[in-house]
């Protein structure tokens, strides 16, 4: 159980996968923001605590903890660009996108179960649009 005040809070590990896995409050939607606030907020105290080096070590380890079809030096040469710049400035400006959009979504049921139906081709157009302009 998760007992904090409204407002900022400061959680360790535990607390904050409890925050992020949260699922009985509101919707999958509301779920999914809340992790994205907490990456946020742990990518905002590497830049403003981390060196170069130690920014370096924690994509390798978290890389391993992950599948993508994105090598390890595509992601650790964009990580160090925008660490880099990030340092330099000891901040990160960090958006964020959901998918399914919140306009182009609807409730359905398949097979007895509640899903969430969208159009795969538009939301990875406009996740394209999103990331490169």
């Amino acid at each position: 159980k998760l007992n904090t005040q409204a407002g900022m809070n400061h959680l360790n590990g535990d607390r904050a996968l409890i925050y992020m896995r949260i699922r009985k409050i509101d919707s999958d939607f509301k779920r999914t923001e809340r992790q994205r606030k907490v990456i946020e907020a742990v990518a905002k105290k590497i830049i403003a605590e981390k060196n170069l080096s130690e920014i370096y070590d924690l994509t390798e380890f978290a890389f391993g903890l992950i599948k993508t079809n994105i090598t390890f030096n595509e992601l650790t040469g964009t990580v160090a660009d925008i660490a880099t710049a990030a340092l330099a400035r000891r901040s990160i400006n960090i958006q964020t996108q959901h998918v399914p959009y919140s306009d182009a979504f609807a409730y359905k049921y398949y097979n007895g179960m509640a899903i969430v139906s969208f159009n795969i081709d538009d939301a990875a157009r406009r996740m394209n649009k999103f990331i490169y302009g």
